[in-house]
């Protein structure tokens, strides 16, 4: 990432959801580890779900696994659980 960083290569950054900024944590020795930070802390799982895996996962699922057919039934579904019930019990709370 960070090779990726100095080089100014936006497109591939863009694709790890990173922006071509020099990070502190560059300069602290992680002891040798090729990956750096990257590797020596976990990744936070709301924003790995939210600006990585999902679109990763919905590309997969709709450009290359989802027939039409199987698309249209995924549709159909999703808007059949929009027409479900809302929750309102939470409105009795304080």
């Amino acid at each position: 990432m960070q090779v990726l960083i100095e080089s100014g290569n936006e497109v591939l950054l863009k694709q790890h959801c990173q922006r071509p900024n020099h990070l502190a944590f560059f300069d602290i020795d992680m002891g040798g580890d090729e990956f750096g930070v990257f590797s020596a802390v976990m990744t936070e799982a709301l924003h790995a779900v939210e600006h990585g895996m999902m679109e990763h996962f919905l590309e997969i699922l709709f450009q290359h696994t989802l027939s039409k057919k199987g698309a249209r039934q995924l549709d159909n579904l999703v808007k059949s659980f929009c027409r479900l019930p809302r929750q309102h019990a939470l409105d009795g709370h304080p």
